[in-house]
């Protein structure tokens, strides 16, 4: 059965907009805390800890930090954006096992499952939610002889020797005269996991160096 959490208490409900137009009118000397904490409707501990405070936050925050704070967070984002997008993704299992392993290693104290050595589902669920712009992916196997294959260099030797062929084979001009023989579609890269993207990306791969996909023959028909 999936877990859905049902708020408890009426804390923190008021809105930032409220709290702002309330924190506005004190400090312009207008009305005083209580009065202006009873016209809009929130709390006169709250409303004086604003008004005392030189932020400008007035977002609600209620529960616990996060267990490893929010530096670590921001920085574990980076961390599984640059590794996504170099195409070696952080599976929801990888994060939970990386997440275990920096709070013993740094003495950050944890609720973590020792005997797994692993952060917990929920933490994890909290995690994403604090991140939205971060979302779980269905990744598309990449072999590493493909993967090595991206790029300027590789691309560009590629286009010339295919314009050398065609224009050796008097085919440079007669597009009709060229047919394309895709993949025989043997499959032999291992099935590719879930992993943590940027929300929005179009395409997320993941490559695999024990599979072979990307060695198969695709011929050409001139």
């Amino acid at each position: 059965m999936p877990f859905h959490y049902k708020r408890k208490t009426t804390r923190a409900s008021w809105s930032p907009d409220i709290m702002r137009h309330a924190v506005e009118v004190v400090r312009r000397g207008e009305m005083g805390v209580k009065r202006a904490a009873k016209l809009y409707s929130v709390p006169v501990s709250t409303l004086r800890d604003k008004v005392r405070s030189n932020s400008n936050e007035f977002t609600p925050k209620l529960g616990r930090n996060p267990t490893l704070g929010r530096e670590f967070e921001a920085d574990l984002v980076k961390y599984l954006v640059k590794m996504e997008a170099r195409g070696f993704g952080l599976t929801r299992a990888d994060i939970r096992r990386l997440t275990f392993q920096f709070s013993e290693r740094n003495g950050i104290a944890h609720t973590f499952n020792k005997q797994y050595g692993h952060a917990g589902v929920y933490w994890l669920k909290g995690f994403m939610k604090r991140h939205p712009n971060l979302s779980i992916r269905k990744a598309e196997g990449l072999s590493r002889a493909r993967a090595m294959g991206m790029n300027r260099q590789q691309v560009s030797s590629y286009f010339d020797k295919l314009e050398e062929t065609m224009t050796k084979e008097g085919f440079l001009d007669k597009p009709t005269h060229i047919y394309n023989v895709d993949e025989t579609g043997l499959q032999l890269v291992n099935k590719a996991s879930d992993v943590v993207a940027l929300k929005g990306r179009k395409s997320v791969v993941s490559i695999n160096y024990s599979g072979k996909r990307g060695n198969g023959y695709r011929g050409r028909m001139l």
